[in-house]
């Protein structure tokens, strides 16, 4: 690359090697113009790193991340849970870790009992993917499968009724302007056709009183008559094209319903904490609709919000006065990141949170994260 690091070019753009030989997407990048230099395809990674676990201690909670399947994290939650090493919180992961990069879970550790890297390494050495079959797996696995399915099925289910909502909204609009310009075709078919009627009827006047011989009086009679049949035949073809409109938002309709009926059938087995995680998400767009107008939640702040703030009270409080008196709130300017601004914020354990907002046309634009992702939040929003 043009700072002489090695990096590997992905659908025509260069990106800079990360730990264990991974690829960073969200950091900088260049042209494959500007870094000629090819090199062979590595056999392995870089340095050596084949473990599948890592672990970040950068925030006020250890926790180690995992890459692998279900049925490892099991294995893993296993043997933490053997060696009598308290696991605080897991489940998917949602944000990046220290090095950047994301993972597929997130083991939250107590602070007090965090084994140490050495200790990790002792712990996880004889642990690796099972290979077993699906209907071997042990009921806690095929239980945790089935609850992270509810779970997706869940967020699913609320992205289809959004969509149904948002479909709703624009058919009534389509429908009101259709019948609109329904009842302009009407008017203006029976308007041209009552001009027409008339100059047909003043032109055969002309002819049977004798008047057949002023041939300029006759043309523009005729030429008036060509323009308003023309003006007719447009606004029969503006009237074609208002009821396929309507036709095609029928369509959309229909299928948004019956997509949000698939989805309601499918979770037919309710686990509690994907209810919870269903109330919990449809309390916060409540919030953010109707107390929080103008706030736009940007890249991973809804699920952090979900997974890891336990009291929202401070983070409502911010938000509140953010839209009601911004200089009140009092943050401080984001080095390096055009327009942001940074405030501290209560998670419900300590003041690790941090809230990131800008100003944009209407409304802002906020960015909720903790002190662990800081290093990465500032890479992000210095690109926008």
């Amino acid at each position: 690359m043009p700072d002489g690091s090695i990096g590997i070019e992905y659908m025509g753009l260069v990106y800079p090697i990360a730990r264990a030989g991974r690829v960073s997407l969200d950091g900088r990048w260049c042209y494959s113009s500007e870094a000629p230099v090819c090199l062979d395809e590595v056999d392995a990674p870089l340095n050596g790193e084949t473990r599948f676990w890592t672990v970040d201690r950068s925030g006020t909670r250890p926790y180690l991340f995992i890459n692998g399947s279900e049925a490892l994290l099991g294995e893993t939650l296993s043997t933490f849970a053997r060696a009598k090493i308290p696991v605080e919180h897991h489940g998917p992961s949602f944000r990046e870790s220290a090095s950047g990069l994301l993972h597929d879970w997130f083991l939250r550790l107590d602070v007090a009992s965090a084994p140490s890297d050495w200790e990790l390494e002792q712990l996880l050495a004889d642990v690796s993917e099972p290979a077993v079959e699906t209907d071997a797996a042990s009921p806690e696995l095929l239980m945790a499968r089935l609850r992270r399915d509810h779970e997706r099925l869940g967020t699913r289910l609320i992205a289809a009724e959004r969509e149904l909502a948002n479909t709703l909204a624009t058919a009534d609009v389509k429908e009101a302007e259709l019948a609109r310009t329904r009842d302009e075709a009407d008017r203006s078919k029976q308007r041209l056709e009552t001009e027409a009627a008339f100059l047909r009827a003043g032109l055969e006047a002309l002819r049977s009183e004798g008047a057949a011989g002023d041939e300029v009086a006759l043309a523009d009679l005729r030429t008036r008559v060509d323009l308003l049949s023309t003006d007719r035949d447009d606004a029969l073809a503006a009237w074609t094209r208002a009821e396929e409109i309507a036709a095609q938002l029928r369509l959309s309709l229909e299928a948004a319903h019956a997509e949000l009926t698939e989805a309601a059938v499918r979770p037919n087995s309710p686990v509690a904490t994907g209810r919870r995680q269903g109330r919990a998400d449809t309390e916060l767009q409540t919030v953010m609709r109707v107390l929080l107008p103008g706030i736009e939640l940007v890249r991973g702040s809804t699920d952090f919000i979900l997974t890891e703030i336990e009291d929202r009270r401070d983070l409502y409080g911010k938000l509140r006065l953010l839209v009601d008196h911004p200089v009140s709130v009092g943050g401080k300017r984001v080095h390096a990141a055009n327009g942001w601004l940074e405030v501290h914020m209560s998670t419900g354990r300590g003041r690790d949170g941090r809230l990131y907002y800008k100003k944009r046309e209407q409304g802002w634009s906020v960015l909720v994260s903790d002190k662990a992702a800081q290093a990465n939040d500032f890479q992000w929003l210095k690109t926008q």
